[in-house]
């Protein structure tokens, strides 16, 4: 045991006898506090736009507070979804399933569903300034995007199911931080710059880890071990709900392949537009059909970024995950 601090159970990793678990049934949701949550959001937005007015490029000074409210959001579900992640990765699967007054690790179920009240509020918030700004802020893509989270989030919240997965959700928005950054350097004239070279390798390999790797490790817990426990006795939890949210997850991780697919071959198509031509030789000036070999200087290592790169990204996809605890343990 350990000393308990803000509500966290004193035995870690303690679970509820499965014979004993709460069925799962519909519970309240606070409507009321998003709300209050989206006018919270948009003050904020206020005076993000004072501040951004104050800049001396047009782009920044008009849609620079919605990217700035974005910066905070992201930082905020990044932190909270780390710090939320690491401590159901050690609970049981009971759990990371289904929040049940019962279980003494409910304090993390609990966590979870009001940290993720400020992000459905700015995702609300962040819906209606892209829908009125259509389609400076984001495309048909973005509005559908941020409908079907909320739409997903209001039915996680209302049965209060899968806390773990709303966890690493949370937790995925930390490429949403490069990514704002990339937009304030481009910006700011900086797209040759050495800054928005690092700030896109840090979105490509945050995306890679968040919403890559670790997203589709979380859709296998969620799909071999949670859902079969979710619709077994005693849980009995409604089929359509639980179905509805593994489809939505593993769809969304079929989503964040096929745009790390594209990031992938964005790199490396930007990486050979920035490859200076080989001039013309005497040779293929006479009719001959021979051109010098030997490319510039800095030809090579320009070339060999991409290359590093994706011997990165394999190194990271084989980390081995670590072990998670048996159930004779957690008991």
């Amino acid at each position: 045991g350990r000393a308990t601090t803000l509500g966290e159970p004193t035995f870690q990793g303690a679970r509820v006898p499965r014979e004993v678990m709460r069925r799962v049934e519909f519970v309240s949701f606070d409507h009321v506090r998003v709300l209050q949550l989206v006018v919270a959001w948009e003050a904020c937005f206020l005076a993000m736009r004072r501040l951004c007015r104050r800049s001396s490029t047009p782009t920044v000074r008009e849609h620079g507070a919605s990217y700035c409210c974005s910066v905070i959001n992201a930082s905020w579900c990044t932190l909270a979804g780390a710090y939320l992640t690491r401590h159901l990765a050690s609970m049981p699967d009971e759990s990371a399933a289904h929040v049940d007054p019962d279980d003494p690790n409910s304090w993390a179920g609990v966590w979870v569903k009001q940290a993720a009240y400020p992000f459905l509020a700015w995702l609300a918030m962040d819906l209606a300034h892209t829908a009125y700004h259509f389609p400076k802020l984001g495309g048909a893509d973005a509005l559908a995007h941020h409908a079907g989270f909320i739409a997903l989030t209001v039915l996680q919240m209302s049965y209060d199911l899968l806390p773990v997965a709303a966890a690493w959700l949370l937790l995925g928005e930390l490429s949403t931080l490069p990514l704002n950054l990339r937009w304030f350097l481009l910006q700011h004239g900086l797209g040759e710059s050495r800054a928005l070279f690092c700030t896109n390798i840090a979105f490509a390999l945050t995306f890679l880890l968040v919403r890559v790797a670790f997203f589709w490790g979380g859709v296998a817990q969620v799909l071999l071990r949670l859902r079969p426990l979710l619709l077994a006795p005693p849980c009995h939890a409604p089929r359509l709900a639980v179905d509805v949210l593994c489809v939505a997850i593993t769809a969304a991780g079929c989503l964040n392949g096929w745009w790390m697919y594209k990031i992938v071959g964005m790199a490396l198509r930007a990486t050979e537009r920035r490859q200076p031509s080989v001039p013309p030789t005497p040779q293929s000036l006479g009719g001959s059909a021979q051109r010098v070999c030997a490319a510039p200087r800095g030809a090579r290592s320009n070339r060999q970024r991409p290359f590093l790169t994706l011997l990165l990204f394999l190194f990271l996809l084989r980390c081995p995950r670590p072990r998670r605890p048996s159930r004779s343990d957690a008991a």
